[in-house]
């Protein structure tokens, strides 16, 4: 579907031209992070792009690294292509029975996009919901269209900033929290919203 060398720049472009609703603010705080075992290993969106899911490691100066099972690093590789030097951070989210993934972009490199365009990079995050279909996960991100028409029409009941038809989410987390419980209950709300059906590679 996307190459892996430009699949975390072309995620990025999506997001940039609206195609996912965004947010200054994170969907979870340290209390809502737990050891998680869902996303770990690799994953195929179709047949051909590779979502690999490594545990975030932490370095410190002078100490040993230190595995986080609370969250995970995503790259991006194209069957017969390098592996992605780009990369972001993923958090596995619970909220009153749902599954939710906030995704950011943690780092953009590629030598085809230089320092320059992480310059012009806002540090945003965008959620998607999981949902488990047998052996694979459906993950889907809220209807860019559901959204700007309950602000329109002054219905959307979270803090937002909208500027040339895009919609940033300005929400404290704990906000946002209810915000994506309560977007949960609503079908419509994720009907036309941006999807991706990873499944395991084959054995």
């Amino acid at each position: 579907m996307k190459t892996g060398r430009f699949a975390l720049v072309l995620f990025l472009s999506l997001v940039l031209a609206g195609c996912f609703v965004a947010s200054f603010y994170p969907l979870y705080t340290s209390a809502d992070l737990h050891p998680d075992t869902l996303l770990a290993g690799e994953w195929f969106d179709g047949d051909s792009t590779l979502w690999k899911f490594d545990y975030i490691t932490v370095q410190e100066k002078d100490k040993p690294s230190v595995t986080d099972s609370t969250g995970y690093i995503l790259t991006f590789r194209e069957k017969g292509e390098e592996q992605s030097k780009s990369s972001m951070e993923i958090r596995v989210v619970r909220l009153d029975g749902n599954c939710f993934l906030d995704f950011f972009i943690n780092e953009i490199k590629d030598e085809n996009y230089p320092d320059f365009f992480d310059l012009h990079t806002m540090a945003i995050h965008t959620f998607a919901m999981v949902t488990q279909k047998g052996d694979s996960l459906l993950l889907t991100w809220l209807g860019t269209e559901w959204i700007k028409e309950h602000a329109r029409a002054h219905k959307l009941k979270v803090a937002f900033l909208e500027r040339d038809d895009d919609i940033l989410l300005t929400a404290p987390t704990s906000d946002l929290q209810k915000f994506m419980v309560k977007c949960a209950t609503i079908p419509e709300a994720w009907e036309k919203g941006t999807f991706f059906l990873l499944h395991r590679p084959s054995r």
